[in-house]
């Protein structure tokens, strides 16, 4: 589990993550992921993306403000099983704990490496939406659908 302080309130952090973050990958790297299948224009349930490496997560369940589960859907990323929840929780006012957690299965002598990788990512992720939500906090919020369905250019169990 790992947390971050937004500057913005919780409607306007979700629209932030799923702008920033799931559409815009959140400053992992040069490549955004790539829209697979649109979901709700409101709250993306259903998206579908590619990341990287060819790894398919999909929008299971979401909320605006309160939060998105989402699951890796296929791809080569080493688990059997992983799904995430991202939280948005009101702090104060104009500023939301945004909580990102997993739980997942790795395959056979993967769980250090899996639980490197899913740390190290949340951690650029919430960063990067702290650092530039606020200053797009008014992009497509009036447009929110339009964004939402164009890129802008086995052992144990873990949990994070």
């Amino acid at each position: 589990v790992l947390q971050q302080e937004v500057n913005l309130d919780c409607e306007a952090c979700f629209d932030a993550w799923l702008r920033l973050v799931w559409i815009g990958g959140g400053g992992l790297g040069p490549i955004p992921p790539s829209i697979i299948k649109e979901g709700d224009a409101v709250t993306g349930q259903g998206c579908v993306r590619s990341v990287p490496g060819s790894i398919h997560e999909e929008i299971l369940e979401a909320s605006r403000g309160n939060f998105v589960e989402y699951r890796v859907k296929s791809g080569p990323f080493p688990v059997t099983y992983h799904r995430g929840r991202a939280e948005f929780t009101a702090v104060r006012q104009g500023v939301t704990l945004v909580t990102w957690s997993c739980s997942y299965t790795p395959i056979r002598c993967c769980g250090p490496l899996v639980s490197g990788i899913i740390k190290v990512s949340f951690w650029v992720m919430l960063r990067h939406l702290a650092a530039h939500g606020p200053a797009t906090a008014g992009i497509a919020t009036e447009n929110r659908g339009q964004v939402l369905g164009k890129n802008l250019e086995g052992e144990g169990t873990g949990e994070n």
